[in-house]
């Protein structure tokens, strides 16, 4: 995902157990994140993310929805570093909510959550 409007901002990767921040520019910088973990889950076992969907906000202000095989929905959100709104320089993931495994995630202006749902029914949050 890229965090600019100009296309030449900062890389966010999902990953197995984490998610990457990777500051470009003249110094790289990593900025990692964990996945919060079920309590039962074996720790051998990672998490992987299936879905993710951005959402856009006012003013470069965004975050995203990340969905793991299990059916856990995570927000993940940057904080920016306000004199360059290119450069994140923080992150955070925390659990939502666990709904029916998707296919998509999709986020609407009105701020609905579609999940179009692999067995069964699709359903519309608010």
């Amino acid at each position: 995902t890229d965090t600019s409007s100009k296309g030449d901002g900062d890389d966010v990767l999902m990953e197995i157990d984490g998610v990457n921040a990777n500051n470009k520019g003249k110094e790289f910088h990593k900025i990692v994140c964990a996945i919060p973990r079920r309590k039962l889950h074996p720790a051998s076992k990672g998490i992987l993310i299936t879905q993710v969907t951005v959402h856009r906000q006012k003013k470069s202000k965004f975050f995203a929805l990340a969905q793991s095989e299990l059916g856990d929905v995570y927000k993940v959100s940057l904080q920016v570093d306000p004199s360059d709104k290119s450069k994140v320089v923080g992150m955070t993931v925390a659990l939502l909510d666990t709904l029916p495994v998707a296919n998509a995630l999709n986020v609407s202006k009105l701020g609905m959550l579609f999940v179009a749902a692999e067995f069964g029914d699709h359903h519309l949050y608010q």
